[in-house]
């Protein structure tokens, strides 16, 4: 195998692990690279220094056990962790989804929840607008209010609803 096309087949390597990994980070300690010894070194640094990290979480000591131990900066994210940052991820869509009383951000984040009944619930909120958008900009209130409204009008129709 020649010189270039061995660095494109390694280049082709890199890019899959690092797509993996920056798939599989969804917490607020660690950067694109995901957890690992290389979260530890370089936490979440911006830039091509996660290519590094990237490097040390899957060859020095493999990712996998340290997700599987809890170790090396690899612990497990809750499910209102999870929705919290759904909702500061994508508030701006999801505002104008709760004005309509549908669409695909406010889909995902009642399936995080695991509402069963999607468009009844997207209606609720539709209707309980004013509510739930007090005049704050704050995300964790939004999830407050979402909640709310939900728990207020929607028994037991959300299973997951923390």
């Amino acid at each position: 195998m020649n010189k270039g096309v061995r660095m494109n087949y390694l280049n082709r390597i890199l890019a899959i692990m690092l797509l993996l990994a920056g798939s599989s980070s969804f917490a607020y300690n660690y950067g694109m690279a995901g957890c690992g010894l290389g979260s530890m070194a370089f936490r979440d640094q911006p830039g091509k220094i996660q290519i590094v990290a990237a490097l040390l979480n899957h060859f020095v000591v493999p990712q996998t056990s340290a997700i599987s131990t809890g170790t090396s900066n690899c612990t497990e994210v809750s499910s209102a962790d999870v929705a919290n940052q759904y909702i500061e991820s994508n508030s701006d869509s999801l505002k104008k989804d709760i004005a309509q009383g549908s669409g695909e951000t406010l889909k995902g984040l009642l399936t995080l929840w695991g509402c069963g009944n999607v468009e009844k619930v997207g209606a609720n909120l539709q209707s309980n607008f004013q509510q739930i958008y007090d005049g704050s900009d704050n995300n964790v209130e939004l999830g407050t209010n979402l909640k709310k409204v939900i728990r207020q009008n929607n028994t037991n129709s959300c299973t997951t609803l923390i």
